[in-house]
């Protein structure tokens, strides 16, 4: 199942821009996040699909605004993994 995408972008935009000016949340983050929940939606074919991503989205969330470091090392070790998927079929060239 597929929100449209001004209904995503509305919903999520709502959520972190309280957050950023309640917390400062960082620009990074902000489209980090941004990225997931489309992709989030995308991929989900179902409601409960699209409502369990975005409770790990909010988890992420919470995370950060407890303890924002470990939430950056732990986005820091998910996007290194991410890259490794994406480039590990391609050949290694000096």
């Amino acid at each position: 199942m597929t929100l449209p995408l001004p209904l995503r972008n509305r919903l999520a935009d709502l959520i972190l821009e309280a957050l950023h000016e309640s917390t400062g949340l960082d620009e990074a983050f902000r489209n980090d996040v941004f990225q997931r929940i489309d992709e989030l939606a995308n991929r989900a074919s179902t409601v409960q699909d699209l409502g369990e991503g975005y409770l790990g989205v909010i988890r992420d969330l919470e995370l950060w605004l407890r303890r924002p470091s470990e939430a950056q090392h732990q986005r820091s070790i998910e996007r290194a993994r991410e890259f490794i998927h994406q480039h590990l079929g391609e050949p290694i060239s000096r």
